[in-house]
């Protein structure tokens, strides 16, 4: 870049020269007013058709600007006998201007130029007396831009070292004839190679202790691929039509969590053009989602954060004058596609898991199973299936298709073989949903000996299983659905109930809601449920709700309660709960947590028996050695360290989440895994001794991992101190006074005052101006006191 200026410099010597002589040339070819237009050179320019490196070409240093945008570019510019203009192509790359074809290429001093008569939408002006050129530029004569409006990829997780945590439960139960005490306890552990965890259950039935294993899996991701690896305890992946059933063996499948800005349906983007460079705000459904600047010409805005259902995308642009123009478009989205070539798969293969939380290792017969979706287009995703254990196999596919104006269209098919004999089934569904109006309907018909997993093979098929709802939401007059469900069994009673749901807003006040479900088999009785909530506060509420029986073999009844509400806050605080029913039965709960624990309380009355609960819940986080309480880690967690800095309020997302210890070591839970997760510190609960390099830090961590996360905070070790000469004149302002280690100079105040930073227990100083030198000892004792001032020391030696 330095030496295409330092070209230019010179060029512009002899580009004076050259106007008069240019002047001369072309004075028949150039208007009267001093002006040559891209339509007159156009009328017989030699590089319109063929490249020609020997047109006799005359260099001139001129000020482009482009669309009225005042650049004030100085450029070179190459120009013919016949006035057409040609541009350097890294110029025209610099501007966006779409380059011509190859052919129309000029060789200058080892650099290509163009015509600018050769740019499809370009004209341009040349003004001899200004040394000007003016060019107009359409949105079609630049390069297209993208733009996205939301991140596509997070970045990579910090690795996490060895560490662990523990979770614990405890739950104790009192009335009159019984008793109960309980705990359910989590024990993790994780490194480098992923997180392990274990649940174990503690009860007492018939006073007789026992210790009951739940699940125990090992789970390694790969977030740069998007997939996990858990071997242990898990529950299969089932098909679009099938069944899941929880195993013990091994599983590898994507998992698009480990990206979290990820979007998995086809994405929509938004396009436009702009002839000047603009400010692009896109609303999704009349709400701002993204502002976004953009160069002239065609753009494009990518990753849009679409939800699923029909909308409406909105583009205002707004140029640098204040120009508006609006571009409207409707979508429909569904999350159950999958954007053109993504997959999505779940391989498992182990032992079926029996009597789950009453036997701890007690497993059957062996599993397979495989699932696979891939996004064939924009509109559709094609899946397969197979399944397959002791005695039965199972296969199908089929898949989802988006019609413009319907909605989202399923039909699926699945073959089974097993002891019993060979099976079939047959799946069609259709989805839509938009505003203020959304259904969906769904029907699935299986043969009498249709074998999935999940399913007991003494258990027949279902003849069929269909379901059907509509709804209706609108923002003044509240939201209505409908929705209706039948199940034919061929062994057992068939199942069909309706239900008819309303809900309002009052007023922003209060809100109302009713639903009635209708058993239109067998007992065929009607439940009506309706509440009225009153917030009261943030986090406090009153609700008062009735429940009504009417029909069936059952008496008919009716139930008044009333709850007063207070909602735990996300920090340290406390919350409680009364409940009062009408049939005389009462209830109140107390919760108090803190940055350590979660503590509840709870009595209860009915028919004169009076029952007490209580409970306790926290955790246990372990990393580098040290041990921190904290509540439940059911997230991943950091350790912020601060040492020698105590009490300093850390927060996670803007919100109060610890303070530091004695040590100047933090933890802080309930971190989101592979998301950013911005950590501040109280800057306030900083001394004024101290260096802040940085007071927010972004971390990513691991699922269910812990990693440190300290700030480079550092005593500053600082006084103010007052230099004098060996005469006793003060150092003369503006003096620098430099300690020994420390890159930073102090700057000299009047009367010879300094303040210096990064002192240790002896320090030989020195002060520098104007080419003289004097060096100075201090020695420095750290005290109390953020900034002690040390008084009057003499600088010696002072020479050039």
């Amino acid at each position: 870049m330095l030496m295409r200026y330092s070209q230019r410099s010179i060029r512009k010597q002899l580009a004076v020269f050259l106007v008069q002589l240019y002047l001369l040339n072309i004075a028949v070819a150039a208007p009267d007013n001093g002006t040559f237009t891209s339509a007159q050179a156009a009328t017989s320019n030699p590089a319109n058709s063929t490249a020609d490196s020997n047109i006799a070409l005359q260099e001139r240093l001129l000020l482009v600007d482009i669309n009225g945008q005042q650049l004030q570019e100085t450029v070179l510019v190459l120009q013919d006998r016949k006035g057409a203009m040609y541009l350097r192509e890294d110029d025209l790359q610099l501007w966006r201007l779409r380059i011509p074809a190859h052919e129309f290429v000029i060789a200058h001093q080892g650099e290509n130029y163009f015509s600018l008569t050769n740019i499809s939408g370009a004209s341009y002006v040349y003004d001899i007396n200004t040394q000007s050129l003016s060019i107009k530029a359409s949105p079609l004569a630049f390069d297209h831009s993208l733009r996205v409006a939301t991140y596509a990829t997070m970045p990579g997780p910090l690795r996490a070292g060895p560490g662990g945590f523990v979770n614990y439960d405890l739950f104790a139960a009192q009335s009159e004839q019984t008793s109960q005490l309980a705990g359910q306890f989590e024990l993790g552990y994780f490194n480098f190679d992923g997180v392990g965890t274990s649940n174990v259950l503690v009860d007492n039935p018939d006073y007789n202790t026992r210790i009951t294993r739940l699940d125990t899996t090992w789970t390694k991701d790969y977030p740069q691929t998007m997939q996990s690896l858990r071997v242990g305890d898990a529950i299969n992946r089932p098909a679009s039509w099938g069944g899941s059933l929880r195993f013990g063996g091994i599983q590898y499948a994507t998992n698009f969590a480990t990206q979290p800005g990820f979007v998995t349906f086809p994405p929509q983007s938004a396009t436009g053009v702009a002839v000047l460079p603009s400010t692009v705000d896109v609303l999704l459904n009349n709400a701002l989602v993204s502002s976004q600047s953009v160069p002239p010409g065609p753009f494009s805005i990518s990753n849009l954060p679409i939800v699923s259902g029909s909308g409406e995308v909105q583009l205002v642009v707004r140029d640098m004058f204040g120009r508006e123009q609006i571009i409207t478009r409707p979508f429909y989205a569904s999350q159950a596609l999958l954007r053109k070539d993504l997959e999505d798969y779940s391989f498992e293969a182990g032992l079926v898991r029996k009597n789950f939380g009453i036997n701890s290792f007690d497993y059957g017969s062996w599993i397979g199973s495989a699932s696979y979706r891939r996004g064939l287009s924009a509109r559709y995703t094609g899946e397969v299936h197979a399944e397959a254990m002791q005695d039965q196999v199972t296969a199908g596919g089929g898949g989802d298709y988006l019609v413009d104006r319907v909605g989202t269209i399923s039909a699926y098919a699945a073959a089974s073989q097993s002891s019993y004999g060979t099976g079939s089934l047959a799946l069609l569904g259709i989805e839509h949903q938009s505003r203020p109006w959304s259904m969906g309907a769904r029907t699935q018909w299986m043969s009498t000996y249709f074998a999935q997993l999940g399913r007991p093979f003494e258990e027949m098929a279902p003849v069929q299983l269909s379901s059907f709802n509509v709804s209706y939401a609108s923002d003044s007059r509240g939201s209505t659905s409908v929705a209706y469900v039948l199940k034919q069994n061929r062994n057992k009673p068939d199942a069909s109930i309706a239900t008819l749901s309303y809900s309002v807003s009052i007023n922003k006040w209060a809100s109302f809601s009713i639903s009635a479900i209708f058993n239109l088999i067998d007992d065929k009785n009607t439940t009506i449920f309706a509440m009225l909530n009153i917030p009261l506060g943030p986090v406090t509420s009153l609700s008062v709700s009735q429940q009504s029986v009417r029909g069936g073999n059952t008496n008919n009844s009716d139930e008044f309660t009333t709850t007063l509400q207070r909602n735990l806050p996300l920090g340290e605080g406390y919350g409680y709960r009364l409940v009062s029913r009408s049939d005389g039965y009462g209830e109140a709960n107390y919760l108090q947590q803190n940055n350590y624990v979660t503590a509840n309380v709870s009595v209860a009355q009915s028919s004169g028996v009076v029952a007490t609960r209580a409970g306790l819940s926290g955790g246990v986080a372990l990393l580098d050695g040290d041990a921190f309480f904290s509540r439940r880690i059911d997230q991943s967690f950091a350790v912020v360290r601060i040492p020698d800095y105590p009490n300093v309020q850390v927060l996670a997302d803007n919100l109060p989440a610890g303070k530091t210890d004695a040590d100047g070591n933090a933890l802080i839970p309930r971190l989101r895994a592979y998301d950013r997760n911005v950590i501040a510190i109280e800057q306030r609960d900083i001394p004024m001794d101290a260096q802040i390099d940085i007071d927010k830090l972004v971390a990513v961590p691991y699922y269910r991992s812990g990693i440190d996360v300290k700030f480079p905070i550092k005593h500053a070790h600082a006084a103010t101190l007052t230099v004098h000469l060996e005469n006793g004149q003060p150092l003369p302002l503006g003096a620098m006074v430099v300690v020994p280690g420390n890159k930073e100079s102090f700057v000299v105040g009047y009367e010879g005052e300094v303040y210096v930073a990064g002192l240790l227990a002896n320090n030989k100083l020195s002060a520098r101006w104007n080419g003289v030198q004097c060096n100075f000892d201090v020695a420095f004792v750290a005290g109390k006191d953020p900034l002690p001032d040390l008084g009057i020391f003499i600088c010696k030696g002072a020479k050039p």
